[in-house]
């Protein structure tokens, strides 16, 4: 199974060192609760923007290095889709992340830098961004964020990423029923 993995907000903790910046910055206090939209203040989407090295202080969320593991040993392909925003720099970041952060040459082999992610062929995608699932024809799994939780269209809302591959599993099985009725 092909299957399209986020990065930020799935894979990697965006937002906590976003709001330390901001907080820090803004003498504020807010929490990743606080965030119930998708779109981000300009104060905050400056940070990360004018930062030459914000991407490259972020890290993994718990469980996700286990659960990429997990999928590949059980050979699925993964494509890492990440947004490279309008500056060339964050693209250039998120790459170098992803080969001092995860340290597998095939996850520097199949990232794609798109804005628009429903243009990759895959299966599956994870994202926590609904806005990718339109156009995309395969299976929708989002991970739940504060800015999610509006009711949207998806197949599965994940409510951890230690359990996607068992989601996967199901939907190998469901699909392999379909296919044999």
């Amino acid at each position: 199974m092909r299957i399209i993995c986020d990065m930020d907000g799935v894979l990697v903790d965006f937002i906590n060192p976003l709001l330390e910046d901001y907080n820090r910055m803004y003498k504020e206090n807010l929490k990743p609760e606080d965030i119930a939209e998708w779109s981000l203040p300009e104060e905050m989407v400056e940070i990360f923007m004018n930062d030459p090295n914000f991407f490259m202080r972020l890290r993994l969320y718990k469980g996700a290095e286990e659960m990429l593991a997990r999928l590949r040993d059980s050979d699925h392909e993964i494509i890492l889709a990440t947004s490279p925003s309008q500056n060339p720099n964050i693209a250039a970041q998120k790459v170098q992340w992803v080969k001092d952060n995860l340290h597998l040459p095939e996850y520097c082999k199949n990232l794609a830098l798109v804005e628009r992610k429903d243009i990759l062929q895959g299966d599956v995608i994870i994202d926590d961004n609904p806005a990718f699932f339109r156009g995309f024809d395969g299976v929708t799994l989002l991970v739940d964020q504060p800015w999610n939780r509006e009711k949207i269209d998806y197949d599965f809302r994940v409510w951890s990423i230690q359990s996607i591959p068992t989601i996967i599993e199901f939907i190998e099985w469901r699909g392999a029923t379909w296919q044999s009725a």
